[in-house]
């Protein structure tokens, strides 16, 4: 991942806080700050992680983008031929197909003014 980081760029990681695991993810990330491979440093000398942090999965929604990034790369691994592979497909790639699409303001204006809604007899 390190090495994928565009020359120039630094990232903040925010971690999920699991006491179980804390001390294994500290002794790996200050490994890294001070391990001297190239890759994972920019041209000025800088480490690309300018710094990380822990939080707990209720104090930020943070995470849920990266559930959805890890469950769709699973599905890819697992069978990329698989539905739920390619329902999560456009997660991976901009360019994959997209099951539905965005509305505009006026469709979504007539269809909550005008539809019937979920339980209604008017169906």
């Amino acid at each position: 991942m390190l090495g994928s980081i565009p020359d120039g760029e630094q990232y903040e990681l925010i971690f999920e806080q699991q006491d179980r695991y804390a001390l294994q993810a500290h002794v790996v990330l200050s490994t890294l700050a001070t391990y001297s491979n190239p890759d994972f440093r920019n041209k000025n000398g800088q480490l690309k992680i300018a710094k990380w942090s822990f939080a707990s999965s209720a104090s930020t929604i943070l995470y849920d983008q990266a559930d959805y990034l890890c469950y769709a790369l699973a599905q890819r691994h697992k069978n990329p031929q698989s539905r739920k592979a390619l329902w999560t497909a456009p997660i991976l790639d901009s360019n994959a197909d997209a099951i539905g699409r965005i509305m505009t303001k006026e469709e979504i204006r007539e269809a909550v003014m005008h539809e019937p809604y979920p339980g209604s007899n008017n169906v």
